[in-house]
C-alpha cells in the first residue's frame, strides 16, 4: 500500500511545474521513505530545502514548509540516535514557527522533542516537553492531541507513576474515538496491568486488540499481539494456551521474516519449556533465541557477516541437539546454579558489610558513652574537691574573724578603763565600772555563743550552699553567706559582727534575699530559709 502511494507521489512531483506542490509532495514522500530508506529520505528533504530557499520561491507557505522539513530531518536523526543533531533541527523548526505564530505546529515540534528525550531515557525532560506539546495541541486536531496524551501516559508508565498513566490513557481514548490508533492506548494500558501483575486484565485487553487488528487486516500487528497473549497466559500458568498462541505468532512472524519477533517468541518458549521441566526443549529454544538475537545485531553491521553468524549458530545448534537429555539438563542446572551462587555471594557480601557497619557503630557508641562517663566522673571528683576547699576556706575565715573581734574588744576595753581612771567623780566611776562589767559579761556570752555557732557551722551540711547556688543562681556569694548564718537563728547584730559589715549592709542583703527568694512579708525570713530544703539540722 505504501509503495503505491510513494509511486503516486513521485509521478506527481515529476509532472508538476508548481514548486509549492512539488515541495509538499516531497515532504510527504520523505516521511514515507524515512523508515525503509533513511538515506533516500534525507536526500529528498535536502532537495526540497534547496528549492524552498531559492529566491524564486514566492509561495506563502514557504517558511512553514521549511519548518516541517526540519521536523522531518529531526525525526531521521533521532532514529539514527544522533540526538544532538535532531535537537538542532527541532529548535530550528520551532524558531521559524514562532515567527509565523503557528502555535499548533510548535506543539508538534515539542512532541518530537519529548519523544527524543524518552529515547535517551530522560523521562523528566520528556514529560516537560510533552506537557508543552499538550498545552499547544489541545485546540487542534483531536487525533494529534490524543497521540500526545497517549505518549504522556506512557512516560508516566515508564516512571512507574501508574495512577497518572491510567488517567492520561483514559483521556486519550476519548480523543481517538473509533480511530484504530486507540489500540495504541489499549496496548499501553495492558502493559500497565502487567507492571501491576494484573495479568487477567492485560489478557482481556490483548484479546480485544487482536480482534480489531484482524478486522483491519493489520497482520504484522496481529503476530505481535498473539505473542503478548501467550505471555499473559504463561503468567496465569495456562501453558497450553500460551503454547497455542506462540505457535500461531511464530507462523505469522516467519511469513513476514520478522526476526526480532521470532527472537522474543523463542525466548517465551524457553520459559514455557523450563516451567514444564522439559530441559532439552528449553535449551533448544534458548539457543534459537540467541541465534535470532545475534543475527539481528550482526545484520545492522553487515548482511554478509550476519549470514555467516547465522550459519554458525545453526551448526552449533545441530551439535548441541546431538547431546543427550541428561547433559542438556545438567547444563541448564549448572547455569542456574552459577547464577544462584553469584546471587548468594552478593547477599553474603552485603550482609558482612552491613554487620561491619553496625559493629563499627556500636564500638563508636560504646567509646563515646565511656568518654562521657569519664568526663562526668572527673567533674564529680572536681566538685567534691572544690567543696572541701570551700569548707576549709570558710573555717579559716571564721577563725580569722573571731580573732579580729577579740582584738577589737580588748582595744575598746583598754580605752574605756583609761577614760574611767581619769574621772574624779567616785560615784560616776563606780557606775561606769558596773556598766563595763556588764559589757564584759555580754562579750563573754557572745564569744561562747560564737563558739557554739562555729561548731554548728562546721557541722552544717556542706551541700547547703551548693543547693542554694543550684536552686537560686541569682543569689550572690555574700547573700548565700548571710542565708547560712540566718539558718542558725542569729540576730542581725551577730551576723554583722561575724561578717564585719554594717547594719545597713545587713538590712540591704536581707531585703535582696527576701525579694530573690520570693519570701512574703508576713513570713519570718530565718524560718523560711531554715525550712527551705526541709532542713532538720538546727532543731532547738
Amino acid at each position: 500500500m505504501q509503495e503505491k502511494e510513494k509511486d503516486s507521489l513521485k509521478e506527481l512531483m515529476a509532472r508538476t511545474d508548481n514548486d509549492s506542490i512539488w515541495a509538499a509532495n516531497a515532504d510527504i514522500l520523505a516521511g514515507l521513505t524515512a523508515i525503509s530508506n533513511p538515506i533516500q529520505a534525507e536526500k529528498i528533504f535536502f532537495e526540497a530545502l534547496e528549492k524552498l530557499q531559492k529566491d524564486s520561491y514566492h509561495y506563502s507557505n514557504k517558511h512553514r514548509r521549511i519548518a516541517s522539513i526540519y521536523d522531518g530531518l529531526g525525526v531521521l536523526e533521532r532514529r539514527r540516535n544522533q540526538f544532538s543533531k535532531a535537537l538542532e533541527y527541532y529548535f530550528k523548526a520551532i524558531e521559524i514557527k514562532k515567527r509565523e505564530k503557528d502555535s499548533l505546529s510548535i506543539g508538534s515540534s515539542y512532541h518530537y522533542i519529548a519523544m527524543l528525550h524518552i529515547r535517551m531515557d530522560n523521562i523528566d525532560s520528556a514529560l516537560k516537553y510533552m506537557g508543552k506539546a499538550l498545552s499547544l495541541r489541545k485546540h487542534g486536531d483531536s487525533i494529534s492531541y490524543g497521540i500526545s496524551l497517549n505518549n504522556y501516559g506512557y512516560f508516566y508508565l515508564r516512571k512507574r507513576v501508574y495512577d497518572s498513566a491510567q488517567f492520561y490513557f483514559t483521556k486519550a481514548k476519548l480523543f481517538f474515538g473509533n480511530d484504530i490508533r486507540v489500540n495504541d492506548t489499549y496496548l499501553y494500558m495492558a502493559r500497565l496491568y502487567i507492571y501491576k501483575k494484573q495479568y487477567k486484565k492485560a489478557l482481556n485487553i490483548h484479546l480485544q486488540i487482536l480482534e480489531t487488528y484482524k478486522k483491519h487486516k493489520k497482520l504484522e500487528r496481529v503476530a505481535t499481539i498473539l505473542k503478548n497473549i501467550a505471555y499473559d497466559y504463561r503468567k496465569l500458568n495456562n501453558f497450553i494456551e500460551a503454547e497455542k498462541y506462540l505457535k500461531e505468532s511464530e507462523f505469522m512472524a516467519k511469513s513476514f521474516g520478522n526476526k526480532q519477533l521470532l527472537a522474543i517468541i523463542y525466548n517465551e518458549r524457553y520459559y514455557l519449556s523450563k516451567k514444564n521441566n522439559d530441559f532439552e526443549t528449553a535449551l533448544k529454544h534458548r539457543l534459537t533465541y540467541q541465534k535470532y538475537k545475534d543475527s539481528l545485531s550482526l545484520a545492522e553491521q553487515s548482511k554478509n557477516i550476519g549470514e555467516i553468524e547465522t550459519t554458525y549458530r545453526f551448526k552449533k545448534e545441530a551439535l548441541l541437539d546431538s547431546l543427550s537429555y541428561v547433559v542438556k539438563k545438567e547444563q541448564l542446572i549448572a547455569l542456574e546454579k552459577t547464577q544462584r551462587n553469584r546471587k548468594t555471594f552478593f547477599i553474603f557480601l552485603f550482609t558482612v558489610s552491613l554487620f561491619g557497619i553496625i559493629s563499627l557503630f556500636f564500638i563508636y557508641r560504646y567509646r563515646h558513652e565511656n568518654n562521657i562517663q569519664k568526663i562526668e566522673n572527673q567533674k564529680l571528683e572536681t566538685d567534691f574537691l572544690n567543696g572541701k576547699v570551700d569548707f576549709f576556706r570558710f573555717k579559716i575565715e571564721q577563725l580569722l574573724l573571731d580573732n579580729k573581734m577579740r582584738v577589737k574588744f580588748k582595744d575598746d576595753l583598754r580605752k574605756k578603763i583609761k577614760l574611767i581612771n581619769q574621772t574624779t567623780d567616785r560615784d560616776k566611776m563606780v557606775s561606769e565600772y558596773q556598766t563595763l562589767i556588764i559589757e564584759i559579761q555580754n562579750q563573754a556570752n557572745t564569744e561562747n555563743r560564737l563558739d557554739t555557732i562555729t561548731e554548728k557551722l562546721i557541722d552544717l551540711d556542706v551541700s547547703f550552699e551548693k543547693k542554694l547556688a543550684e536552686e537560686f543562681p541569682m543569689l550572690s556569694k555574700s547573700e548565700r553567706e548571710v542565708c547560712k548564718l540566718m539558718r542558725l537563728n542569729l540576730s542581725m547584730k551577730e551576723v554583722m559582727n561575724i561578717l564585719d559589715i554594717t547594719m545597713a549592709s545587713i538590712k540591704s542583703i536581707r531585703y535582696r534575699i527576701r525579694k530573690k527568694l520570693g519570701i512574703p512579708k508576713n513570713v519570718n525570713c530565718e524560718i523560711f530559709i531554715k525550712n527551705l530544703f526541709g532542713d532538720r539540722s538546727n532543731k532547738g
